[in-house]
C-alpha cells in the first residue's frame, strides 16, 4: 500500500517479512486492484483479513477505494474456533477461553490492538503475545498483560492461533486495571 518514493508512484504488491526466516527476506503478495496513496489505511479485521483503502486526487478529482485482502496464513491449515472467553481481564489475572476447534498442533493466544489509523501510520498498533496453559478438554488459562507499559487499557482483539501461524476469528476483550 502506499507510494515506493512518492504520491506519484504507487505499490501494488504488497509484502511480508517472514521474521521466523530472515534470510528468506520479503516476499510479494498479491496485488490489489488499485492505487493507494497518501491517506491510505489498513485495518485489520476479526476474521484475520485486512481491509485497505485510501485514494489519491487526480485531475477528474479525489478517487477512493477498498478491498479486503486474505493474507496467504489463513490457507495454511484449520482455523482455531474460539467458542467462549472473557470479556474483560485486569493486568495479571488469569481468564478462561473455551475453544470449539483445536488444530493439531495446538495453540497459543495473541492480543493485538483494534486500529487507529491515520496518514498511514497506525500509532497504536500492537501485538501482545499472552501466556496460556490447557485447563482440561478443551480450554486454556490464559494470562491477561501484567500492565499498561505491555498493553494500555483499553480494547484488543483476541486470537487463537494454530502451530500453523493460522488465526481463529477473534473476539473483543477489554484490558484494564
Amino acid at each position: 500500500m502506499g507510494g515506493t518514493k512518492s504520491n506519484n508512484t504507487p505499490a501494488f504488491q504488497p509484502e511480508i517479512l517472514d521474521l521466523t526466516n530472515l534470510t528468506a527476506g520479503w516476499s510479494l503478495l498479491a496485488p490489489h486492484q488499485a492505487p493507494r496513496e497518501y491517506h491510505s489505511f489498513a485495518l485489520l479485521l476479526l476474521d484475520g483479513r485486512v481491509l485497505h483503502g485510501g485514494g489519491q486526487r487526480s485531475s477528474t478529482g479525489p478517487y477512493y477505494h477498498a478491498e479486503i485482502f486474505s493474507p496467504p496464513n489463513l490457507f495454511a491449515g484449520p482455523r482455531p474456533v474460539i467458542q467462549t472467553a472473557a470479556l474483560d481481564a485486569q493486568y495479571g489475572s488469569t481468564f478462561t477461553v473455551n475453544m470449539a476447534v483445536i488444530p493439531p498442533g495446538g495453540v497459543s493466544f495473541e492480543l493485538i490492538r483494534p486500529g487507529s489509523m491515520t496518514h498511514s501510520t497506525d500509532f497504536d498498533q500492537r501485538l501482545v503475545e499472552v501466556s496460556s496453559t490447557p485447563a482440561g478438554g478443551s480450554s486454556f488459562t490464559v494470562t491477561a498483560p501484567t500492565g499498561p507499559d505491555i498493553a494500555p487499557p483499553g480494547w484488543y482483539m483476541l486470537f487463537a492461533v494454530s502451530s500453523l501461524g493460522v488465526p481463529s476469528v477473534a473476539t473483543f476483550m477489554r484490558i484494564h486495571p
